[in-house]
């Protein structure tokens, strides 16, 4: 039943409002998104981090992508970068892009590991990725493993109980949605509204010819994505840092982000997101510098 109003409510507004998200505004294509995605972590770094924690370290991009916060870090003054991601494709691209600075870009082996030696990195740099980690305990304990003692892990990111904590705006623009429904129930809802004649996909939702494809409904073909996300874990602010705190990993300092739009908005999402018990459901970003201790 409820999922039901939510399809109905996120199908009457997409249709007045063809509401999409900043990623479908920036362009209809893999390099727009690329190039918006490169300017939002630029911005983000610079706005969240004094640089003086990166210069003359050597670091390790941890989700890489297509190398845009890994080229800014050695521009900021980094003494060497590695960038390690899961997408052979956009580790492609980062390598295309390299000429001589001292980076490399390498695709990870596996989920669970971080293919570097120990004690070989003073710091750690991890944006817009932690909520994409499945094996997050792992990964976690994996920092510590390769940070020399008194490196730091930097942090961006959003969590579980953002008001769009699903990643799936563009299909169910209806806010903490996904805080009552389960995962296959958000699966069906989506694969729903791309059935849908008046859906604009995006261009992620295309074939080359242009025409739209339901990759919703193929997650339902398969039990295992049709049950659980491969691509979100439901990680949320609290269990992040009991993570982190049973891992040695120190929380130095934590930064809770409000939210856009109106100052009414800002300030009201800026007073909750300090209240502990709720200030997951009104954070916007959650900022870390985690420090390994002795």
């Amino acid at each position: 039943m409820f999922d039901e109003i939510i399809f109905q409510l996120s199908k009457r507004r997409l249709i007045r409002s063809n509401d999409q998200s900043p990623a479908v505004k920036g362009g209809s294509s893999t390099a727009a998104y690329v190039q918006w995605r490169d300017d939002a972590l630029e911005n983000e770094f610079r706005r969240c981090f004094d640089i003086k924690l990166i210069q003359g370290k050597d670091i390790l991009d941890l989700g890489c992508g297509t190398g845009g916060l890994t080229f800014l870090l050695i521009e900021l003054g980094a003494k060497s970068c590695v960038g390690i991601d899961l997408s052979h494709k956009d580790i492609e691209i980062a390598n295309s892009k390299l000429t001589n600075q001292p980076i490399v870009f390498q695709c990870a082996s596996n989920t669970e590991t971080i293919d570097l030696s120990d004690q070989s990195v003073d710091v750690v740099a991890c944006f817009d990725v932690m909520e994409h980690i499945i094996e997050y305990r792992s990964i976690i304990n994996e920092w510590r493993r390769v940070l020399r003692p008194g490196g730091r892990v930097l942090i961006s990111w959003q969590p579980w109980f953002h008001p769009y904590g699903h990643h799936a705006r563009g299909y169910i623009p209806i806010p903490w949605a996904h805080v009552f429904l389960k995962h296959r129930q958000r699966i069906e809802i989506c694969a729903r509204i791309v059935d849908l004649p008046e859906f604009e996909a995006p261009w992620w939702d295309r074939d080359e010819n242009g025409n739209t494809i339901n990759r919703f409904r193929d997650a339902l073909k398969n039990r295992h994505l049709a049950d659980k996300s491969n691509f979100l874990n439901e990680l949320t602010m609290s269990r992040f840092e009991r993570i982190c705190q049973d891992s040695r990993l120190a929380v130095e300092r934590r930064i809770f982000q409000p939210f856009n739009g109106p100052a009414i908005t800002r300030w009201l999402s800026h007073l909750l997101s300090q209240l502990p018990g709720i200030r997951e459901f009104f954070t916007s970003k959650a900022i870390y510098i985690l420090k390994k201790e002795e």
